[in-house]
């Protein structure tokens, strides 16, 4: 085989509406396994059930080819696949051989051509903390999960906190092919982007910034009872950035019982643009989650040169440089000396790693051409 006739597919369907962490995982993995080869062909597929989904900002390379799948709407595959009914990916891109699939959500297809294939397990949140999960998701990675790393070539993770979850459910022999590649911070360019009237008007006074879905295991009801007792809600708002997700009763009801206590923000989901506004302007950042495959969080607030409080869970500790400030997630007292070190701090955290995306997808290529020659 030649490097010109090597031919990826790729699973794009985290890219496809309001992208999460693991939708800017994938968005960077493509753009940048494109660019690193201009002679490999990438047929990245995803699932638009009739058109329904406004789709754009998909990487645009000339060795990109996108298949669009209209036929068939997600939840039914979901469906399928708690019932342990697996449809090969064949049925939707066809009977075209591939030499590799990637598959960056967790879930792997099957394929009648036994095309090798990698997929990425980003933490096993649904089997070390079950509770913190949603039921129907938790559902279908428990069922789904197993039988993909199964059939993998290769797994891919991006911490060795999570290597170490991954041997301890699935074995040595899931160990041994798994490729740790660190998530590399690269700025997204959201120059194009709206604000809304409610992210600018945030300038006016100090913040304190929490990013990402509001769910239990991200820790949100103790940030909140932290922020309370903290000596920094008399200078700061605490800013809550992310949209509602799941088993959000105890937070919502912490939240009621707080809000004259502290002036404390809920934004909803946010774009880009507003995601970037609101780092920049934050006098702190805070993750101090219960759980974490990586902590993208601690790469954000690093490149933005902004004093961080993190949970002591080990994968922080392992992703972030020992200028950050931890607290211990279960003790409030503890959270919020956590908060007021952090708003009047001068020193900015920073990240541990050093890796690009380059560097990934040249450790990830090297593997994949290693199995295509075996």
């Amino acid at each position: 085989m030649t490097k010109r006739n090597l031919h990826i597919l790729f699973d794009a369907n985290p890219l496809v509406g309001n992208k999460s962490g693991i939708g800017h995982f994938s968005e960077r993995f493509l753009a940048s396994l494109a660019a690193s080869d201009k002679d490999m062909r990438v047929t990245a597929y995803y699932f638009n059930f009739l058109g329904r989904k406004k789709v754009s900002g998909l990487p645009n390379h000339k060795n990109i080819t996108y298949k669009v799948v209209r036929f068939c709407p997600t939840k039914l595959l979901s469906m399928l696949n708690i019932l342990h009914i697996r449809l090969p990916i064949e049925l939707f891109v066809g009977l075209r051989r591939f030499d590799f699939a990637i598959y960056p959500n967790f879930v792997s297809m099957l394929s009648v051509r036994r095309t090798p294939n990698m997929v990425a397990v980003h933490d096993l949140g649904f089997l070390d903390c079950p509770q913190y999960v949603q039921e129907g998701n938790r559902r279908y990675l428990e069922r789904s999960v197993p039988s993909s790393v199964a059939r993998s070539t290769y797994i891919l993770t991006i911490s060795e906190f999570t290597k170490s979850r991954i041997a301890h459910y699935y074995g040595k022999s899931a160990q041994d092919k798994t490729i740790v590649v660190p998530i590399p911070y690269e700025p997204i360019d959201a120059s194009g982007g709206s604000v809304s009237e409610l992210v600018h008007s945030l300038v006016k006074k100090p913040y304190i910034l929490y990013v990402g879905t509001i769910e239990p295991r991200k820790n949100i009801d103790n940030l909140l009872l932290g922020f309370v007792k903290s000596n920094a809600r008399k200078t700061h708002k605490l800013v809550l950035a992310g949209a509602m997700g799941w088993k959000t009763g105890k937070i919502e009801q912490v939240l009621k019982s707080v809000r004259d206590k502290a002036d404390i923000v809920t934004t909803g989901y946010i774009n880009d643009t507003e995601r970037n506004e609101l780092y920049k302007n934050a006098a702190a950042v805070c993750l101090i989650s219960h759980y974490e495959g990586f902590g993208m969080t601690v790469l954000e607030a690093a490149h933005y040169k902004k004093p961080m409080l993190l949970s002591s869970i080990g994968v922080l500790r392992e992703v972030a440089a020992p200028g950050a400030i931890f607290c211990e997630p279960d003790s409030v007292p503890s959270i919020a000396a956590g908060i007021d070190k952090a708003a009047s701090s001068p020193s900015p955290s920073e990240y541990h790693g050093s890796v690009s995306w380059g560097q990934n997808i040249d450790t990830i290529m090297s593997r994949i051409k290693e199995s295509l020659h075996e």
